[in-house]
């Protein structure tokens, strides 16, 4: 069993990616949609970003193992396919 203590809110909150980064992509998104080529490159950074900041949450909090890595990789990388797949089709 794995014992959390929560004694200040992690800088790597999830909410703090809802606010202002998943905005943040959206509008970037948006602006570049008329090339291919930059919108790839948002949605890569999109995905490392999401890595990246869900790994730090759960360093900080001293819960991250392999397992954690594995699956927020495959989450990623299937978000990725998702996106890119509709971005292909229309």
């Amino acid at each position: 069993m794995i014992k959390l203590k929560y004694k200040k809110i992690s800088p790597f909150y999830p909410i703090w990616t809802i606010v202002f980064l998943v905005p943040l992509f959206i509008s970037l998104l948006m602006i570049f949609d008329y090339s291919p080529n930059i919108s790839f490159e948002i949605v890569i950074l999109a995905a490392i970003v999401y890595m990246v900041m869900a790994l730090l949450h759960h360093h900080s909090l001293k819960t991250l193992s392999f397992e954690i890595m594995v699956e927020y990789a495959l989450v990623a990388l299937l978000c990725l396919i998702v996106v890119l797949s509709q971005s292909f089709l229309f």
